[in-house]
């Protein structure tokens, strides 16, 4: 009974004028970035359905003048874009588990109060996020290893370095 009274009591409040004001404003300023947002989104899709050489005209904005496919034919055609996808998916399904994974043993490790050699752990973790080194060595650990150009290495091989000191030639 009282959170309904609560309500009530919150409904007669009346808004001032200059707050009604600032209302307006913030929703005309989101209004006006989501604007920003969907109109070139719009504007792309209009021109991939759009004839290449009509596109090439100009004057295309939101909508095709003459609607086709043979532009996604002609990516679709050979297959590579499919391929890169299914790489794209790939890795982010598995990098992101992987990542998961490691942070989780850490956040297990560092939650533990009688585990061994906690102190220095939580000290390693902590260094490494404050201060990241460069992605140099890592790379050249890699292409050391020769690794450098596989799909293990594109999935796994950023799932702890920034947050845990692993021992990159280890990683493969």
């Amino acid at each position: 009974m009282k959170a309904k009274e609560a309500v009530n009591r919150r409904s007669k409040i009346k808004s001032g004028r200059s707050e009604q004001v600032i209302q307006v404003l913030i929703y005309c300023v989101v209004i006006g970035l989501c604007l920003a947002i969907i109109l070139p989104c719009l504007n792309i899709a209009a021109l991939s359905f759009n004839d290449g050489k009509d596109a090439a005209k100009g004057g295309i904005y939101f909508w095709p003048r003459m609607f086709t496919l043979d532009n996604y034919k002609q990516v679709f055609k050979d297959g590579t874009i499919t391929k890169a996808y299914m790489i794209t998916i790939a890795r982010t399904v598995i990098g992101t588990a992987a990542s998961l994974t490691v942070t989780s043993f850490a956040a297990y490790a560092l939650k533990e109060k009688e585990l061994p050699g906690r102190k220095i752990l939580t000290m390693l973790i902590t260094f490494t996020m404050l201060f990241g080194g460069r992605d140099d060595p890592y790379l050249y650990s890699v292409q050391q290893a020769g690794t450098g150009g596989s799909f293990q290495c594109l999935c796994c091989s950023w799932s702890g370095k920034r947050y845990i000191p692993v021992d990159d030639e280890n990683l493969f």
